[in-house]
Parts: structure tokens; C-alpha cells; sequence
């Protein structure tokens, strides 16, 4: 980024507008609000800022986009921007209004398309950069006439067309004011107004923003811009006066990790990178004022990051990991667990498959289904004490069929391995609670879903079979909750307050043989669970079988199996309610059932507080050896919204399958009380304190 003229206070003359757009992809998807786009924005906090240029004799052999997304997931970074064309005019991708791009250079191939499938494969927002003023030519003052604007508007069309959706575009370069000796478009030349009414005709579903260097234009700008002020005295004056004027208004910062350099320079690999300690704090004070942080990292001419920033960005995550609340020494357990006695019980509840629920009385549901595929009844057993005594097993209803031939699925004739007849019938799914009506339903699913739910307005004494909606996913497959993937939950936070939001998976065809290919998602409902909407595909295909919880910030973390590959659970983040994912990774601690073997699905809950975000995974213990891989049930404790596991305890030892969990309701007797059961491992009740008490591993005591 070129060093421009500096003007009073104003920040690096430099514009910038920014299209957050939705991932539905361009011009397509459900308008979102204004506050809706800002609060998604602001969620995302931490971005990578990549200055990479080329010219007509570039020919980088080493370029590698997917190493510059590693090492912004190892950061920790949700979101990245590329200068897809800098002042030098010369553009990363085929543009049909230039030869001067990578076309008609020795590379050919097009960086920007690179950049955009390597972050978006792993779940991140991408963001395109564009400057208008080049050289050459030169757009001189007084010169921005109708040819020029018509070429910008051309690239900005090729940019926003070409690579489904971008949730960024930057346009930079202009004077904030008019003074004789500039060489660049000013603020007034630049046709604004046009801009963003091509952005939203392209990208309806965008958030615009421009930051023409002074804070008091703000037109057609609904984020603002600050470049480096940590090292800028009058820049940081002006942020901090912004925050008093404009209280509340988003903004974002974005600042260099090598030196005070945009681009790469021969001298960049030896010289001091920013510290740890520098970035995180930077952080923290974005964090405070609503203002996001996008750090830079320049590759190298061969196009990859030297080793010292990969090293430097994989330092930053580890630190950002370990920021937050953890159990040590010092640390007060009353805090969790309200000085209460421990209590750990067991019983068995036989080996049948079902899922777990507290209604909003704090009745807590044990979901029951038995009788073979084609003769399935569901049943309910409830407690209404909290888990102490249960009620005989209590008839909902029997499965729901499937025209299997009229839909064009299977064939499911019972002829071979993944054709089974049982695949007709759509029977127990996962259960949802919707807190803002009490209501309790549960789905209807085989490996494709069913059309209905069984509903409850009675806290699960009585139900009724009822017409739902499902819409398809972008792939055009029909999701399906079934009863392997943990209980939904209602959005507490954000614009989406209220959603219903459960999770999911999606077998590719309907078709068992072609699991691989299948992925985890969600459904979400914002009618009360009339109409059910699919989520984007989860980053991983071969997963399924998930659970999800809502952090405190309105962040939802998702937890999958994976059916396809050995290894440890599969994560990923959404900012918008579950609607897309983001930063899909392997999880360095919590194993798939156990590591390097088939997986198994296992259970997810957040602690119902608002203090910190304490998180409970349930699966078989991982250090068995193969032939006994799915027993000892153990219970795994995260105290920084799943980042780290330091505690676990086994809950039984002996057989232990599937498992799922639920939590008590406040102000009812089933709360403090953490409910537990598992397919040969039997039912559990117990509580925080009995689940974090020092030197003692042994499981739990068996009762009634």
C-alpha cells in the first residue's frame, strides 16, 4: 500500500468500501437488515489482510493459497481480504477490460479464483480488494471521466460475478479533500453513489462501507475504516473521538504484522515481526469498542508466507486459545458449582435407541423408539422431579411412510447391504424445545426426512402428528435431523433471537452407499418449526452425526463425527445462526471414537449461563484398544467455549455406545442436574460438583 499524502487528521488518504455480502451467493437469498449484516460483521473480530502482487513477468510456481488459509486458521483469523489489484494497476485475475493481469503474464492462472476456493474450503469470508487509481496509467485529478468510471464498474462486476459470493470488496485510493498536486481521483470524483448501487444489484444481500480518511463521511458507509493507529498518534485521536461521536457504530482496524510494510520485501524474513503480546492486545482493545482487527500478511515473491510469519501467526492462535477461562490451581470451582454436594446415580434403561430433553417446566423426556424399523412405536418416558422417579413408558405415535418410488430415492427392497425395506419409514428424529412457546416437537427421519413432526403443548403429556415444510440446501438435498445428532436449541443472542436451530446431516442421494459423500449441516426454523430451512453444507463431506451449541457472544460452535476418515472431530463456527460455517478444522484434543478407528456419535452441551461459555462432550474412552472401543462413556469439561478440554471423568465403565445429554431448567427441579444416556451404558444423573471433584475418577454410583 502506497505511502499517500497525509491531510490534517485524516488516516493514509484511502478509501475503502466493503460489501459484506450473504453466502447464499450472488443476487440470491433472503434480504437481511442493515443491523443484521453489522452484528454478523462484528462477530467474526479477527481477519487476515493479504497484500500479493504480481507483474507482467511474475511467475510465481510456488504459489499456494491453501497455505495462506492454514495460517490463518492457525491465528485464529475467521475472515480474509486479497488486493486482487493494487496501484499498480496490474489485476490477479483475467480481466476482460486489460491485458495488464495475470493472464497475459508467464503465470496465467487466475490467483484470485485460488484464493477464494482455499479460504472458502475452510470456512472463512472472503473479501476482494480494488483499487481505483492505477499506474500505469496515471487517473490523474480532474480525469475520473465516463470511460474510466465504466471500466471501474466493469471490474467490480467481473469481481462480484465470477466467484459466487464475496462477502468484502474493497475499493481504495482517492484523497479524502481537493488540493493541486494530487495525483489520484478525490472523494468527490469518485461516483459513490453508482458504486454501491452496483454492489447491491449484484450482491443484494451486502453490507457496504466506505472510509474516504475523514470520520465525518460516513455517507454510503455503514462501517468505518482505521488504518494503523496503534502507531499513529493523530490517526488514533481521530478513532478515539469517532468512538465518543459515533457511539456504537462498527468499525475495523487493519494493521501489518511485518514492520509497517504492506508488501513483501527481501528484508521482510529477518526483520522483527509484530509480538504475540502486540497483536493480542490490539485484539482486546478492538474488542471493547465494536471494531474489528485485520492483520496483514504479505507472501513472498514464490507466493507463500516465510516460515517466521506462519510460526508468528500459529503463536497468536495458540495464545488467543489460552486467553480465556480455564480450571487451575486457584481457581474457584463454587463459581460452577454453587457449593453443592456431588451427586453421580445410574441406572439401565435397556438398549434402544432415543434422545433426551427437559421441557421448559423442567420435566426432563426420555424419547424412546423400539419395534423394528417397519413396526416402530414412539414412546416417552417423563420425570417431573427432576429425574428422581419416571413415569411408565408413555405411546406417541408410530412412524410415518415413505413413498420411496413417487419421490425417486433408494430402492430400499431389502436387497442387499443399504437397501434395507426399513429405510421406508421415517421414525424418531433429534427433538427441539422452542423457549419462546414452551412447544416441544421431535422430527420424522430415515435417510430421508419425512414432512412432519410430533408436537407437544403440554410439557410431553400429550403430542400430535403435524404437516411441516422442509426446504432443500444448496446442493439440493432435503436435510435430515435424525435421532443420532443432539437436541436443537433456541437462538438466544443477535439478530436471529428466537430461531430454532437444530443439527443435522445429509446423506448425498439418500443412498447409504455414498456416505462419503454425505456432510453435516442444519435445519433452522424462524416460524415456530412450520418451515425449515437448510443450512450451507458443513466444509467436511464424510460427517454427520453433530452437535451444536450457542456461545455467549452468539457465536454457534458445531461438533461432527466424520464417517469417511480416521482422526478427532471435526468443528466449525457460524456467525449468522447457523445459516454458513466458517474456520472448519480438526480438533487437536477431542477424539473420534477413539482416534484413527470409525467414530461414534457423541454428545454436546453448553452450561445454561451467562458468565462464561462451560461446554460437556460424552463419548467412549479413547485409549481403549480396538476390540473394546465403545465402552467406559467418559465426560470431557471446556471452560473456554471448546478451545481447550482439561478435565474429564468417566461416567461408566463397561459397555457404551451412542450417548446424548440434556441439562435442568432453572427455577424447576431438574436444574443443576446434568442427564446422560447412552445406548449399553444406561442412564446417569449428576451434577458439576460431583463432575469436577479433585483426585477422585471413579464413576458414578449405581442406583434406582
Amino acid at each position: 500500500m502506497s505511502r499517500l499524502t497525509r491531510i490534517g487528521f485524516s488516516m493514509l488518504a484511502m478509501c475503502v468500501v466493503f460489501v459484506f455480502a450473504a453466502s447464499c451467493g450472488a443476487g440470491t437469498g433472503k434480504a437481511k437488515t442493515l443491523e443484521q449484516l453489522q452484528s454478523e460483521f462484528l462477530q467474526l473480530k479477527f481477519g487476515m489482510f493479504i497484500h500479493f502482487g504480481l507483474s507482467p513477468s511474475s511467475n510465481p510456481q510456488g504459489l499456494d493459497c491453501g497455505q495462506w488459509a492454514d495460517a490463518a486458521q492457525l491465528a485464529g483469523m475467521r475472515y480474509a481480504v486479497l488486493t486482487t489489484k493494487h496501484h499498480d494497476g496490474f489485476c490477479l485475475w483475467d480481466s476482460a477490460v486489460t491485458k495488464h493481469d495475470v493472464a497475459s503474464s508467464p503465470y496465467k492462472k487466475d490467483v484470485v479464483k485460488q484464493f477464494v476456493d482455499a479460504f472458502r474450503k475452510r470456512g472463512m469470508k472472503i473479501g476482494l480488494y480494488y483499487s481505483i487509481w492505477d499506474r500505469p496509467p496515471k487517473r490523474e485529478r480532474g480525469l475520473m471521466n465516463p470511460k474510466k468510471v465504466q471500466d471501474i464498474k466493469a471490474q467490480i462486476t467481473e469481481l462480484l460475478s465470477n466467484y459466487g459470493p464475496i462477502d468484502y470488496l474493497w475499493l481504495d485510493a482517492y484523497e479524502n479533500i481537493e488540493r493541486a498536486n494530487c495525483k489520484y481521483p478525490t472523494v468527490r470524483e469518485v461516483p459513490w453513489e453508482d458504486v454501491y448501487a452496483l454492489a447491491k444489484k449484484l450482491q443484494p444481500n451486502c453490507l457496504v462501507m466506505r472510509h474516504p480518511g475523514s470520520q465525518y463521511d460516513t455517507e454510503y458507509s455503514d462501517i468505518q475504516i482505521w488504518e494503523r493507529p496503534f502507531h499513529r498518534p493523530k490517526i488514533m485521536e481521530c478513532f478515539e473521538r469517532f468512538l465518543k461521536e459515533y457511539a456504537g457504530r462498527p468499525q475495523e482496524i487493519c494493521d501489518t504484522l511485518q514492520g509497517s510494510d504492506w508488501h513483501w520485501k527481501s528484508a521482510l524474513p529477518p526483520e522483527g515481526l509484530k509480538s504475540v503480546d502486540y497483536v493480542v492486545n490490539a485484539l482486546e482493545r478492538c474488542g471493547k469498542n465494536k471494531t474489528n482487527y485485520l492483520l496483514n500478511a504479505a507472501p513472498n515473491h514464490n507466493g507463500t508466507l516465510d516460515e517466521n510469519v506462519v510460526q508468528r501467526l500459529k503463536e497468536i492462535g495458540t495464545a488467543l486459545k489460552g486467553g480465556s477461562i480455564k480450571l487451575a490451581e486457584g481457581f474457584d470451582v463454587s463459581r460452577i458449582t454453587g457449593n453443592a454436594k456431588p451427586v453421580c446415580e445410574l441406572w439401565d434403561e435397556g438398549d434402544f435407541h432415543g434422545t433426551l430433553n427437559v421441557a421448559m417446566d423442567g420435566t426432563v423426556l426420555m424419547f424412546i423408539v423400539q419395534g423394528g424399523h417397519k413396526g416402530d412405536s414412539i414412546y416417552v418416558k417423563r420425570s417431573e422431579d427432576g429425574g428422581a422417579k419416571w413415569s411408565d413408558r408413555q405411546f406417541i405415535g408410530k412412524h410415518v411412510e415413505l413413498d420411496w418410488k413417487a419421490l425417486g430415492i433408494g430402492p430400499y427392497d431389502g436387497k442387499g447391504w443399504g437397501r434395507d425395506k426399513g429405510f421406508r419409514y421415517a421414525s424418531l428424529g433429534t427433538s427441539v424445545v422452542d423457549e419462546n412457546t414452551g412447544e416441544i416437537m421431535f422430527f420424522m427421519t430415515a435417510l430421508h426426512p419425512a414432512p412432519y413432526m410430533y408436537k407437544s403443548q403440554d410439557n410431553g403429556k400429550t403430542w400430535k402428528l403435524e404437516k411441516i415444510e422442509f426446504k432443500k440446501d444448496s446442493r439440493g438435498f432435503l436435510t435430515n435431523p435424525n435421532p443420532a445428532c443432539d437436541p436443537g436449541i433456541t437462538i438466544k443472542h443477535g439478530p436471529h433471537k428466537g430461531r430454532l436451530l437444530a443439527p443435522a446431516r445429509v446423506m448425498v442421494n439418500y443412498n447409504k452407499h455414498e456416505e462419503a459423500k454425505g456432510y453435516t449441516n442444519a435445519v433452522y426454523s424462524d416460524d415456530h418449526g412450520k418451515t425449515w430451512f437448510s443450512s450451507e453444507p458443513f466444509p467436511a463431506d464424510g460427517t454427520g452425526e453433530s452437535g451444536l451449541v450457542e456461545l455467549s457472544d452468539g457465536t454457534i460452535y458445531l461438533n461432527s463425527r466424520t464417517h469417511a476418515r480416521t482422526g478427532n472431530r471435526w468443528i466449525a463456527y457460524s456467525d449468522d445462526s447457523g445459516e454458513t460455517w466458517r474456520d472448519c478444522h480438526e480438533d487437536d484434543e477431542l477424539f473420534d471414537g477413539p482416534p484413527d478407528m470409525y467414530g461414534c456419535k457423541a454428545a454436546l452441551l453448553r452450561l445454561d449461563r451467562d458468565d462464561c461459555d462451560i461446554l460437556l462432550f460424552s463419548s467412549p474412552d479413547p485409549s481403549l484398544p480396538e476390540e473394546r472401543n465403545r465402552a467406559n462413556i467418559k465426560v470431557w469439561v471446556s471452560f473456554d467455549g471448546g478451545k481447550t478440554w482439561p478435565v474429564n471423568r468417566l461416567v461408566k465403565k463397561g459397555p457404551g455406545n451412542y450417548s446424548w445429554m440434556t441439562q435442568g431448567r432453572k427455577g424447576t427441579p431438574s436444574e443443576g442436574f446434568i442427564y446422560l444416556r447412552s445406548i449399553e451404558g444406561g442412564m446417569a444423573r449428576f451434577n458439576m460438583a460431583w463432575l469436577l471433584q479433585p483426585d477422585d475418577k471413579k464413576a458414578g454410583k449405581s442406583g434406582g
